[in-house]
């Protein structure tokens, strides 16, 4: 047989076997309380037996003083819990021998053994198992073959202690195979009630932070919507009461001002449809090799430059596998989040490092304090100054940023440059271009010590 078969063979025995020590602490405990109680039973009865049998009270004491020693360290609990659980086992079957020797052998005194081995499996445990198992073999092995007549109390076994030990440890062996099986099924049972519990704890997590974004929408729908809504509103109505006696340049401006709620009220959909979406593992990024610098160029023209004066120099030819939509409205919130909080200088720039695009956007605004910083990409999350400023938004932008750039297998993060302001940087898997399109002039980054 191949040592690959007898590796499976050997891991199919394994996992028949019960694991051991999956008890839960409190079961533990109230276990070994309940063993401990039955072993201090046995320490007071077993003076008493041994002088009605006529060992004498004195002589009883001695061979019950080593089970009263090990009931003691059962009971103290700066022993970890597999030795008191093996102290405590010694001492169950160290009884069972003090009763068999009392009872010179009887047969029925054996019994006690069985007993105590069922009771030791309560522990589901290997250590005090294997401990209880082996002293009764060894008992019966042992003191078997060197006094028969105190562990067997008719005359063929002491004619042929050998096969009697044999016969006996062949049922002890037969009862822990048995134990063994109630063993497996009761952690079996265990193990599939703790699955159930942990399936629980999820559906309670996952329901309360489904209770929580809810919270959070109706907060964001009631405080930041009303604005812009208010706006269109206001204006449509005064537009409609006031526009015979209105100018041209008026009536313009009422439209303008009507026009840039609508779309802020649009953004805020979008938004929130986008996080829906995200929630739901709707958004399945379709990555292509795009050119960032070409991409961020287009996009600063369709959003009509609301960066003045942007610094484009570091915008160097990079390509990166990424979702194009994805990458635009990536840019897009780091663009309008700049143009909203930030202040001149701008700068975006791009560049490639090894297998990974990295573009960056920052201004020299007031930045953010240390305090928002930690929940800068979470949803619904605005800073206090923000909120109090004229710029609406759903506080989802860096959320949505965040999770499409990792949707793509990049990474996201925040910085505070030496001058001050905001720097946001996005770093993405590099597109493998062929050699030709290397040759017009994509370079690549090496930082030093890579």
């Amino acid at each position: 047989m191949s040592r690959w078969h007898l590796g499976e063979l050997g891991s199919r025995v394994r996992d028949a076997f019960p694991r051991g020590g999956a008890l839960p602490a409190h079961v533990w405990s109230a276990r070994h309380r309940g063993i401990c109680v039955l072993l201090w039973l046995h320490v007071g009865a077993l003076p008493l037996v041994g002088t009605i049998r006529g060992d004498g009270f004195v002589h009883s004491l001695l061979e019950t003083a080593p089970v009263a020693a090990l009931a003691l360290g059962a009971c103290l609990e700066v022993f970890s819990r597999g030795t008191r659980s093996s102290l405590a086992t010694a001492g169950l079957v160290a009884s069972s021998a003090a009763l068999v020797h009392f009872f010179d052998g009887l047969i029925e005194m054996h019994f006690h053994f069985f007993v105590m081995i069922a009771v030791v499996s309560l522990y589901q445990a290997w250590r005090p198992y294997l401990i209880g198992a082996g002293f009764v073999l060894a008992h019966h092995a042992i003191a078997g073959l060197l006094a028969p007549e105190k562990v067997f109390n008719h005359s063929a076994a002491e004619s042929n202690p050998a096969l009697f030990a044999l016969v006996h440890g062949g049922f002890v062996l037969a009862e822990s195979a048995a134990c063994l099986v109630f063993w497996r099924v009761t952690e079996d049972a265990l193990d599939a009630e703790r699955a159930r519990h942990e399936q629980l704890q999820e559906a309670n997590v996952a329901l309360s932070r489904a209770n929580q974004e809810i919270s959070d929408l109706v907060a964001m729908l009631s405080h930041d919507l009303r604005t812009p809504l208010a706006v269109v509103n206001g204006f449509a109505e005064m537009a409609i009461d006031s526009w015979p006696h209105l100018s041209d340049d008026e009536r313009l401006e009422f439209m303008r001002r009507v026009e840039q709620s609508g779309r802020q009220l649009q953004q805020m959909v979008d938004d929130t449809l986008t996080v829906s979406a995200l929630s739901a593992d709707g958004i399945q990024p379709r990555a292509v090799a795009v050119r960032v610098d070409q991409e961020v160029r287009d996009l600063l023209e369709a959003l009509q430059r609301p960066l003045p004066g942007v610094d484009l120099t570091g915008l160097g030819a990079a390509s990166a596998m990424v979702d194009r939509g994805h990458l635009s409205q990536v840019m897009t919130n780091l663009i309008t989040n700049a143009a909203k909080y930030g202040e001149a200088p701008y700068s975006i720039g791009s560049w490639r490092v090894g297998d990974e695009v990295v573009v960056r956007v920052s201004d020299g605004g007031p930045g953010v304090t240390p305090a928002f910083e930690r929940r800068l990409f979470d949803r619904y999350t605005r800073s206090d100054e923000a909120r109090a400023g004229e710029s609406k938004g759903t506080g989802l932008g860096l959320f949505i940023a965040r999770s499409l750039v990792v949707a793509n297998g990049g990474e996201i993060s925040f910085a505070r440059p030496p001058g001050g302001g905001a720097a946001f940087s996005i770093v993405l898997p590099a597109a493998q271009l062929a050699s030709e399109d290397r040759a017009r002039g994509e370079p690549t980054v090496t930082l030093a010590g890579s």
